[in-house]
């Protein structure tokens, strides 16, 4: 494996967490916020 590829993985690594975190903070905010409206699929 040479140094381009790996620091290709880690990047793509770094930006697949950033989005996990993202979406989570995504979906907190709403639910903190209730402005789904309800539909009872994420628990509301």
């Amino acid at each position: 494996m040479n140094a381009q590829m790996q620091t290709f993985i880690v990047m793509l690594m770094v930006l697949i967490a950033l989005v996990y975190v993202a979406i989570k903070a995504k979906k907190r905010l709403t639910a903190k916020n209730n402005s789904c409206g309800g539909c009872g699929k994420c628990g509301h």
